[in-house]
């Protein structure tokens, strides 16, 4: 993520990169071998990059309805977790610009795995906090899968089902 930041500050970048990874594989492939110096978006390309748009726009507001904020004052820390549907880097990175010392755990419903982030001024290794899980990844980014998260969902949206069936 610390790598990404710096390359998306090439104007463009991030949007190129979004595009280009809700193209299939070959499709970006062969668009990208195509592509005029001024970086100008063919039809497909186009079409992509408002699917990632939207698909962006719906993974922030799955987020946002899920937002938990759980302050760690022993550590100076903050951890936020929140359901994503893809796009965790990009929220949290939005999210690191207004909350100091952060570390954000989303639980990824596309992947269903669990993408950990951290503010821009934090400086705790996210790969040591998988490795627990796990998972890997590096000192920025890193994630895991916990299988015993998706049974506690599967339990949660029993007991929420059952109890508007028994009302």
């Amino acid at each position: 993520d610390d790598n990404d930041r710096w390359l998306h500050q090439i104007p463009g970048s991030r949007e190129l990169a979004a595009t280009v990874s809700a193209m299939d594989g070959l499709d970006a492939y062969n668009e990208l071998l195509h592509i005029d110096s001024d970086v100008t978006y063919t039809p497909r390309m186009s079409a992509a990059e408002q699917r990632a748009r939207t698909e962006l726009a719906r993974s922030f507001e799955v987020a946002e309805q899920s937002r938990v904020v759980w302050p760690m004052p022993n550590t100076g820390m903050t951890v936020v977790t929140a359901v994503c549907d893809g796009y965790s880097s990009e929220i949290a990175e939005a999210w690191g610009e207004t909350l100091p010392r952060a570390v954000f755990a989303f639980f990824d419903a596309k992947s269903l795995t669990v993408s950990l982030r951290r503010s821009p001024d934090c400086d705790f290794d996210l790969a040591h906090l998988a490795a627990q899980f796990g998972g890997g990844g590096h000192a920025a980014a890193a994630g895991c899968e916990l299988t015993e998260l998706r049974r506690r969902i599967a339990e949660s949206l029993a007991a929420t089902v059952a109890q508007a069936i028994a009302s």
